[in-house]
């Protein structure tokens, strides 16, 4: 058990919560305003106890498998967290993951370029080891980003491994 910055008694991290769900157009070239600018999607997570109680500052990773994804886009590779000692969550468990395909430099390449990825996201624990809190499927396209089949995840909802 552990204790938030307020003091409350909580349990180990059991699984997330999305706290905030937000889509975004960023143009590094505003020649790209003829097809488009690719989306971006800021899910931020809470690391949330057996309760759904905000865990406190944890350390968290992606597990991702055995290569990281490459998009179709441009070539390429996912950036993600795979180091136990890069994310560390804010105060109330929360952590942001900002999700691209990137701009379209391959010639040829539609909209619908980008990569598709497995991610399992896991507390990074000293006594019981990388621990898996939500397992979800990256669906990431210049134009549409989905996580689980979803374009949208209402604030609150549960993730599990």
């Amino acid at each position: 058990m552990g204790r938030t910055h307020s003091k409350k008694r909580v349990g180990k991290p059991d699984h997330l919560i999305v706290a905030d769900d937000v889509y975004s157009i960023v143009s590094y070239d505003p020649n790209l305003a003829a097809t488009g600018n690719p989306k971006y999607r800021t899910i931020t997570y809470r690391a949330v106890d057996s309760a759904g109680h905000g865990v406190g500052r944890v350390w968290v990773t992606e597990l991702i498998g055995d290569s990281l994804p490459v998009s179709s886009c441009n070539g390429a590779t996912s950036q993600t967290t795979t180091d136990c000692n890069t994310a560390r969550t804010l105060p109330n468990g929360d952590f942001p993951d900002v999700i691209s395909a990137g701009e379209i430099t391959n010639r040829g390449v539609d909209q619908s370029c980008g990569f598709y990825f497995l991610n399992r996201w896991a507390w990074c624990s000293s006594r019981y080891g990388r621990v898996v809190l939500a397992t979800l499927g990256y669906d990431v396209r210049y134009n549409r980003i989905t996580i689980n089949g979803q374009e949208k995840i209402n604030t609150g909802v549960p993730l599990y491994p």
